[in-house]
């Protein structure tokens, strides 16, 4: 039932690309390879490659940080220890939305209960909406946290903090050049305008994904 719950939520067209990382043993996807034409699986355990070739799919063996590629909808259960690493990477694909089975403490921390970087980051990305709270019953074996299922749609508007997160493997500095040079500003203009800015030189040195809390919250307040 909670297979089908998370397939029925994704309101999938049978002309959709759809990407599902982690299938393990297959519950979602032959659920999916029912609903649409274009499925493909991302899967880094080697010894589930046999059974996964059963269904009408494209399967990768490998790591989905390092082999993601463009989709329609995301559909997955995830292994819970790329949550977060792979929020940072969906920023930088269009896609039309996103059902997940995530920890129910990732959720809490996306959505802002406490704020944190990733609250931030999501808060200007997407559009989260909570669905449905999952026991630790309905897996096997067990978790010893709860789950639950949530859906993710990329916000249209844009802004300069969106920008800038789309550089988060930049230095902050480079970042904000690279971004007022497309905007036809000058050297020195960009220069002067970063200086204008008053940001603390430690944070324009910062990597943008190991900026802090507190560094991203004054930068948001001095780009407004």
């Amino acid at each position: 039932k909670i297979a089908e719950f998370i397939v029925d939520s994704a309101s999938i067209k049978s002309n959709e690309s759809v990407l599902e990382i982690g299938p393990g043993k297959g519950a979602l996807t032959q659920l999916l390879a029912k609903k649409t034409e274009n499925l493909t699986l991302i899967e880094k355990d080697i010894e589930l490659k046999n059974n996964l070739r059963k269904f009408k799919a494209t399967l990768i063996i490998g790591n989905a940080l390092e082999n993601l590629m463009p989709f329609d909808k995301l559909v997955s259960s995830l292994p819970y220890s790329i949550c977060e690493p792979l929020l940072w990477k969906l920023i930088r694909y269009k896609f039309k939305l996103a059902v997940l089975l995530v920890p129910k403490k990732f959720y809490e921390k996306i959505a802002g209960k406490k704020e944190s970087k990733l609250s931030v980051l999501s808060s200007e990305f997407f559009n989260i909406k909570f669905l449905k709270d999952v026991k630790p019953s309905s897996f096997s074996p067990e978790p010893k946290i709860d789950s639950c299922i949530i859906r993710l749609e990329l916000k249209s508007s844009s802004s300069l903090i969106k920008e800038i997160f789309m550089q988060h493997d930049k230095k902050l500095k480079n970042a904000l050049e690279n971004i007022f040079a497309k905007q036809g500003k000058t050297k020195n203009q960009t220069r002067n305008y970063i200086d204008s800015l008053k940001i603390a030189k430690k944070a324009l040195n910062e990597v943008i994904s190991h900026l802090s809390l507190k560094q991203l919250k004054e930068l948001k307040d001095k780009l407004l």
